[in-house]
Parts: C-alpha cells; sequence; structure tokens
C-alpha cells in the first residue's frame, strides 16, 4: 500500500489495517518456513508494509504532541499576564520576573 493512501486513513483504521498486516505476514512467514509457499518476496513487500504504516502512526503521534506544547505555551503566557507577572500551578506560585533574569545571565 502506497504511503499517500495510508495518510487518507483514520488512526482507527490505520491501526486496525496495521494489525490485520501484522498477522498476515506473520501467517505468510510459517507457511515460507513449513514448505506451504515458496513466495518469499510478498514477505519483504508486507514488512514495507508494517514500516510504511508505523511511520505514518508515528508522524501523528509527533504532529499532536507539537500542537500540545503549542496550546500549554499559550496558556501559560495568558496566565502569566493575568496574575502580575505570575503563574499558578497547583499550589505553588512561580513568578515569570524571576524565569526571565534566570534565563538571560
Amino acid at each position: 500500500m502506497k504511503s499517500n493512501q495510508l495518510l487518507k486513513l483514520t488512526k482507527r483504521k490505520l491501526v486496525e489495517k496495521l494489525e490485520k498486516t501484522r498477522k498476515d505476514l506473520l501467517d505468510l512467514s510459517f507457511e515460507v518456513k513449513m514448505g506451504q509457499s515458496q513466495d518469499h518476496a510478498s514477505i519483504k513487500k508486507k514488512r514495507k508494509d508494517v514500516a510504511r504504516m508505523m511511520t505514518v502512526l508515528n508522524n501523528e503521534i509527533v504532529v499532536e504532541g507539537k500542537e500540545a506544547v503549542k496550546k500549554a505555551v499559550k496558556k501559560i503566557k495568558v496566565d502569566a499576564i493575568t496574575s502580575e507577572g505570575a503563574v499558578k500551578e497547583g499550589k505553588k506560585e512561580v513568578v515569570i520576573k524571576k524565569k526571565i533574569k534566570k534565563e538571560s545571565k
């Protein structure tokens, strides 16, 4: 399966397809080892398909992680502006001005 086709799939369908391909790969390699099949090239194709699917999934995870970090940074900036330079984290207060001075040194 081509990677542009994999990019169009939802995460759930991609995971289901990955599980099915892994199972097919296991069955195929078992058949080749037992001598029931002589198709060694299909094992290579299935392994590459699994690698493509894993790559697409990992890229989606990285993109989601970056978006979460951006949202958190924006939230911290807004909190810092609204509370006179302090950010509340649970019961602790961290003064932004002190952080800025430490970072600039």
